[in-house]
């Protein structure tokens, strides 16, 4: 491991928090982090200093997003570079809420000021969109910064959101869409017939609501967390990897409509300071799926990947975007109390590095939404579509290996990356898809995703910032890009039985008899 006695991070400490108003008091700045150490784990994170210059191409890049936006879609969903229109679902100010961790952890005090002034005074949902969408970027986006800011108006938002849609919620399996309206200073929410039930649907709300309990003392969140896994998991017995939430049978992947169920089961035991093992007892059971039947491999450079299984055959040898995201989630599960750590950040290494080389194969130099691993002694990889859409799993995946290694090829590889999505990304204003990877044609008509904001380039920031800045030691990241404090030890013991439960404890008994 490497490791570094360079001075923290040279950020000013006076960003405003609970008194965002009141830009000329004082405030300490409370995402540097003093220690390296997490004892969950058996080793130090490296505390490496900042690549200044390409932390400051990155803050460039986010600007270049922002601003636009604020000039001409403030308070909308999200921006239109190509027609400089606005796209929305819920007229809720999607960026701004999305970017609200992003603009704090990169100094941007102004615009953070201005983020901060339109959820306090304008924010008023009104649309129909995805309840899993609603979950991971408005709760999620909330109770970060309020983690991060201390300022209760984000607290009462987080609340707010997640009180409305609670009701649809209180069966433990649920799904699909959601209307939501504000009347009277109050946020409602009721069912639509559009979307669907998928085990992220259902199963992608847990970290949030159980920090939510944590922030607000009320029980109710993460008993609702705890009444899914209960319902998940005694249809799942024995099996890590699932595709749905009553059967573990059907196609096995860790792409879309599946990944940030896994990617929630090791990041709760992390934020919960192991103390409930049954999250860990069924993250290894994921860990030992993932080798046994998702490992895929190219043919000219053995790079490796992760494919689909059909039926827990062969897996087929397409990698999605989507699910790029593993080898950072195997990193964070290489916990001490994993006696297949060692294998396992070693697979990580493996898998971020196939990332990488898979962006550098195409003209471009930026990954497509599904790449196949060709079986030949001639090339690696192929584009079977080759759009990209400004998503950011293989970006924070290098992250987390660079965080948790301290290994600069990850450094590397990221401004490689960046360097990339900066060119053929970029618009005159803001950024958006890429059609086709293979081809150097700029065109494209797409909105500006606000996850482009909350994640990809948040992730690559981190990459160049102070290690200690966000540390792995210290936070965990929503499905969303968005950091959440893991517990400290007295309020891990506080929340540990409702972790804990005796419906829970027959689940482990199971686990322990088998």
């Amino acid at each position: 491991m490497l490791s570094s006695n360079s001075s923290m991070y040279d950020i000013p400490k006076d960003i405003p928090r609970e008194a965002i108003e009141n830009p000329s008091k004082t405030f300490y700045f409370p995402i540097i982090s003093d220690t390296k150490t997490n004892l969950l784990y058996d080793r130090s994170f490296p505390r490496i200093p900042a690549d200044k210059e390409k932390a400051e191409a990155v803050k460039e890049a986010f600007m270049h997003a922002w601003t636009p936006y604020r000039k001409y879609c403030w308070g909308q969903d999200e921006f239109v570079p190509h027609s400089r229109s606005c796209s929305n679902t819920l007229h809720a100010g999607l960026t701004i809420v999305d970017s609200l961790s992003t603009l704090y952890i990169m100094n941007l005090t102004e615009e953070f000021k201005a983020a901060r002034d339109y959820i306090a005074n304008d924010f008023k949902p009104s649309g129909s969109w995805s309840l899993f969408e609603f979950l991971i970027r408005f709760v999620g986006g909330f109770v970060s910064t309020y983690q991060l800011t201390g300022d209760e108006i984000f607290l009462k938002r987080a609340v707010e959101c997640a009180d409305a849609v609670y009701p649809l919620m209180e069966g433990g399996i649920f799904g699909g869409g959601i209307a939501l309206s504000y009347f009277g200073g109050k946020l409602t929410a009721r069912r639509t017939s559009n979307g669907g039930t998928s085990l992220v649907d259902t199963s992608t709300y847990q970290l949030e609501f159980i920090a939510l309990s944590m922030v607000t003392g009320d029980p109710k969140y993460i008993n609702l967390a705890m009444k899914t896994y209960n319902i998940i998991w005694r249809n799942t017995a024995g099996h890590g990897l699932i595709s749905d939430p009553y059967s573990s049978g059907g196609q096995l992947h860790v792409g879309g409509g599946t990944d940030s169920y896994f990617e929630y089961i090791i990041k709760i035991y992390v934020m919960t300071r192991g103390y409930a093992k049954i999250f860990l007892n069924k993250y290894l059971e994921i860990a030992r799926d993932i080798k046994e039947k998702l490992i895929i491999h190219s043919g000219k450079s053995n790079y490796t990947g992760l494919g689909i299984s059909y039926g827990g055959g062969r897996a087929s040898p397409r990698q999605e975007h989507l699910a790029t995201f593993a080898g950072g989630m195997l990193a964070v599960g290489t916990v001490k109390d994993n006696p297949g750590a060692a294998e396992d950040l070693k697979l990580a290494d493996e898998l971020a590095t196939g990332y990488y080389y898979s962006y550098a194969s195409t003209q471009t130099g930026v990954g497509p939404e599904f790449m196949d691993f060709v079986q030949s002694k001639d090339r690696d990889f192929r584009a079977s579509d080759p759009t990209y859409k400004l998503r950011p799993e293989s970006v924070e995946s290098e992250c987390v290996m660079f965080r948790f290694t301290g290994l600069p090829k990850f450094r590397d590889y990221s401004w490689k990356m960046f360097q990339a999505i900066n060119t053929y990304a970029r618009k005159e204003n803001g950024f958006a898809w890429i059609h086709n990877v293979e081809s150097k044609d700029k065109y494209s008509s797409t909105a500006q995703d606000s996850y482009f904001l909350a994640e990809t380039l948040k992730y690559l920031y981190l990459t160049f910032s102070d290690t200690s800045l966000i540390s792995p030691a210290e936070w965990v990241f929503n499905t969303e890009g968005h950091p959440l404090k893991i517990f400290t030890d007295e309020e891990a013991k506080k929340w540990a039985p409702f972790l804990t439960g005796s419906s829970i404890k027959s689940i482990l008994n199971s686990y322990i008899n088998h």
